[in-house]
């Protein structure tokens, strides 16, 4: 299989204005691997990136969020570029990184979305170019990358749960972010059995050795820090229940989770691969 990526320029964004939303309708009939912005913008006047594939928004990073995915992979950062990613390059196999693909069909409506803030001192209007490393067309949609949020209440000092992440038979985590500096031990049980438990500082080392960079007040779980998907990413079916307890050194209203995961939304055609 020749996978002919390369990089494409897409048309102007209409909208663009500070306090304002630039959009874009994106054309259907290519995979689309990675967006990049490049602009005139730091990573907080960019308030929301947001990707709306038939009528649900699969994409709602910020621009500090994007920063901190480079970060995290150990990718190189260059100031007023950002990256959208759908392909993770960061993978050691190709069928994890075509799968990560946002694939799309005839008949698809996607809009992509930028939310702008203030302007800053010396800036008359904002700039924005967004290219796209695209591949060929695949046939068929089998996999849905998504990068959204989800949040948990935190109000106590030690133990706090979050039961309700957005689960599926076919729906896999590949990392999710829990972002607050409170949190000190994340476990996860499922169906009441352990499947994951480590402090902060043990997980992070870990994620160290495997080249990835931890984020300071952040805690990342991370089941596809090796490299591979396939049998790595963590799946989110249960029977009873799927509990993150988080431990925490203080209490917070609040804790934003940022979840990258991807979704088989043709079981049927992902058991013949």
């Amino acid at each position: 299989m020749t996978i002919h990526a390369r990089i494409k320029k897409m048309t102007s964004m209409s909208g663009l204005t500070f306090d304002g939303v630039a959009s874009l309708i994106i054309p259907t009939g290519l995979t689309y691997e990675s967006f990049h912005i490049k602009t005139n913008l730091t990573a907080e006047q960019i308030k929301e990136v947001k990707i709306t594939l038939n009528d649900e928004a699969i994409y709602t990073p910020t621009g500090k969020d994007l920063r901190m995915l480079q970060e995290y992979k150990g990718e190189p950062m260059l100031d007023g570029v950002f990256v959208v990613p759908f392909s993770d390059t960061s993978l050691r196999e190709q069928g994890g990184i075509v799968n990560s693909a946002l694939v799309t069909e005839r008949g698809d409506s996607i809009l992509l979305e930028i939310s702008i803030g203030n302007a800053t001192e010396g800036q008359t209007v904002p700039q924005i170019d967004i290219y796209a490393v695209v591949s060929d067309a695949q046939a068929t949609r089998i996999f849905l990358p998504r990068l959204t949020y989800q949040s948990m209440q935190a109000g106590a000092i030690g133990d706090n749960d979050f039961d309700n992440l957005v689960s599926a038979p076919y729906r896999f985590v590949r990392r999710m972010f829990f972002k607050s500096d409170a949190v000190a031990e994340l476990e996860i049980k499922r169906d009441y059995v352990e499947e994951f438990k480590a402090p902060k500082d043990v997980n992070d080392y870990e994620q160290r050795r495997n080249n990835r960079a931890p984020i300071d007040g952040v805690y990342t779980f991370d089941p596809i820090q090796r490299g591979f998907v396939a049998g790595y990413a963590f799946p989110t079916l249960h029977a009873n229940e799927l509990k993150f307890r988080v431990k925490c050194t203080k209490g917070t209203p609040n804790i934003p989770i940022l979840v990258e995961s991807t979704e088989v939304v043709r079981p049927d055609l992902f058991a013949k691969k």
